[in-house]
């Protein structure tokens, strides 16, 4: 039988995450924020980004849409800082169609 809990786990250098966890890795619903320009709220799979999430940068980019093991793959939108926008399909990290 699995437990799963409710936690929020900081490391070293400010890096953390908040969510649901079984056997000590993320799984479920959470929030992590580290020392990247990034942080992320949604779906997680064995401490992997992994179904739908919203991903914002410091910069003001934006990437809203699904992932896959940790990487954007699927349907997802990807807003620059500068505006222009991207929406449609990814694979494995790489947008698979044209920017607008």
């Amino acid at each position: 039988m699995s437990v799963s809990s409710y936690k929020m786990i900081t490391f070293l250098l400010n890096i953390y995450f908040k969510g649901i966890f079984n056997k000590n890795y993320l799984d479920g619903f959470g929030f992590s924020k580290g020392n990247s320009e990034c942080s992320y709220l949604g779906e997680w799979k064995n401490s992997k980004q992994h179904g739908f999430g919203v991903e914002v940068w410091t910069n003001g980019s934006l990437y809203k849409g699904e992932f896959q093991l940790g990487k954007k793959h699927g349907i997802g939108s990807y807003i620059w800082a500068n505006g222009a926008v991207y929406t449609g399909q990814w694979e494995k990290n790489k947008i698979d169609g044209n920017v607008r």
